[in-house]
């Protein structure tokens, strides 16, 4: 990446801010919602499994959980994926079958 910029500027062409874009912040919300996911389900069966009423309490960190990986889907989508240093996608999402559902349903005869 730093030797890419480097030879954009020694040449006098523009460097675009996109070289030096975070990608970690990806990989930082699909660890956090995975993290957030996983502790809401432990924290529902343990309480569920101990007899303990109140087992819904891990529902709350379990939907955060849920939202942080909705917005690194999201991401990824509007982004077009992560692609690795020779082009090819590491990680992408497709919403073409959730688009196609929601259209299935839109137009479902009264």
């Amino acid at each position: 990446m730093h030797e890419t910029a480097l030879k954009l500027a020694e040449k006098g062409q523009p460097v675009p801010a996109s070289l030096f874009a975070d990608q970690t912040s990806i990989f930082s919300s699909l660890r956090q919602g995975m993290v957030l996911l996983m502790l809401g389900i432990g924290i529902c069966l343990a309480l569920f499994l101990c007899g303990i009423k109140f087992w819904a309490v891990g529902i709350i960190p379990m939907f955060m959980g849920l939202g942080y990986l909705i917005g690194c889907a999201a991401n990824l989508a509007l982004q077009g994926g992560v692609k690795s240093a020779d082009g090819r996608a590491v990680l992408a999402v497709d919403f073409s079958a959730v688009f196609a559902a929601v259209r299935c349903t839109a137009v479902l005869p009264r």
